[in-house]
C-alpha cells in the first residue's frame, strides 16, 4: 500500500507543475492585441468624426449661399418687373401723345380742305351770280379765293401728312413696347429658371449636410463604442488580476 501512494505522488507532482505552468504561459507569451485594435477603432472614428463635420460645415455653408442667391433672384425679378412697368408706362404714354398728336394733325387737314372747299363753292356761286347778272367777278377777287383755297389744300396736304408720321412714330413706339416686353419676359424667365437652380442646389447641400451629420453621428457612436469597450476590457484585467492575487 505504500507503493501505491508514493506512485500516486510522483504522478501527482507533474500534473501540479503542468498547472501552473499552463496558467502562467498565456499571461507572457499570448499578445494583447484588444488595447491595440480599439485604439485603432477610435483613432479611425476620430478622423472620420473630423472629416465628416468639416462635410457638413462646408455643405451648409454652400446651402446658406445658394439659399441667398435664390434671394437675389427674386428680387432681381421684382426690379426687372418694375422697371418693366415703368418702361411701358412711358411707351403707352408716348404713344398716346402721338395718338392725340396724329388726331390733331387730322382734325386741322379735315378742317383746312373742308374751307377750301368752301371758298370754292363759294367763288363758283359768285361766278353763277356774276354770269347771271352779266357781270364778272373781280379778277383779284377770284384770284384770291384761288390762292386761299390752294393754300388751304396744301396745308391740309401738310397735316395728313404729319398726322400720318405721328401714326408712324406711335406704331414704332408700341413696336418697341412690344420688344422691350420681350425682353424684359425672358429675363424674368432665365430668373426663374436661376432661382429654381439655386433652389435645388440649396436642397441638395442639404441633404450632404445631413448625411455629413448623420456620419458624423455614426462615427461619435463608434468611438463612444470603442472607448466603452476598451474600459469594459481593462475593468475585466484588472478583475482578473485582482482575482489572481487573491487565489495566491
Amino acid at each position: 500500500m505504500r507503493v501505491d501512494h508514493s506512485n500516486q505522488r510522483l504522478i501527482d507532482l507533474p500534473n501540479d507543475a503542468a498547472s501552473t505552468g499552463d496558467t502562467g504561459a498565456p499571461a507572457t507569451d499570448a499578445p494583447d492585441v484588444l488595447p491595440g485594435v480599439s485604439a485603432l477603432t477610435m483613432t479611425t472614428a476620430h478622423d472620420e468624426e473630423q472629416v465628416s463635420r468639416q462635410q457638413r460645415d462646408e455643405a451648409m455653408t454652400a446651402q446658406e449661399k445658394a439659399d441667398a442667391a435664390a434671394i437675389q433672384d427674386l428680387h432681381d425679378k421684382a426690379n426687372l418687373q418694375r422697371i418693366q412697368g415703368v418702361v411701358d408706362g412711358a411707351c403707352d404714354f408716348a404713344q398716346a401723345g402721338t395718338d392725340l398728336a396724329q388726331g390733331a394733325e387730322q382734325l386741322g387737314s379735315t378742317i383746312d380742305r373742308m374751307h377750301a372747299s368752301t371758298i370754292r363753292s363759294e367763288a363758283s356761286y359768285a361766278d353763277d351770280q356774276a354770269k347771271a347778272q352779266q357781270t364778272s367777278v373781280p379778277s383779284d377777287v377770284r384770284d384770291a379765293n384761288t390762292e386761299s383755297a390752294n393754300a388751304l389744300d396744301q396745308q391740309s396736304a401738310h397735316e395728313s401728312a404729319a398726322a400720318e408720321s405721328w401714326k408712324a412714330e406711335g406704331e414704332l413706339i408700341g413696336g418697341g413696347k412690344q420688344i422691350a416686353d420681350g425682353l424684359f419676359q425672358g429675363a424674368i424667365t432665365d430668373k426663374d429658371a436661376d432661382e429654381k437652380t439655386h433652389e435645388a442646389s440649396a436642397d441638395a447641400f442639404k441633404q450632404i449636410a445631413d448625411d455629413a451629420h448623420d456620419d458624423e453621428k455614426d462615427a461619435k457612436d463608434l468611438m463612444n463604442k470603442a472607448l466603452d469597450f476598451y474600459k469594459e476590457y481593462v475593468d475585466t484585467k484588472n478583475q482578473t488580476a485582482m482575482a489572481a492575487i487573491h487565489r495566491a
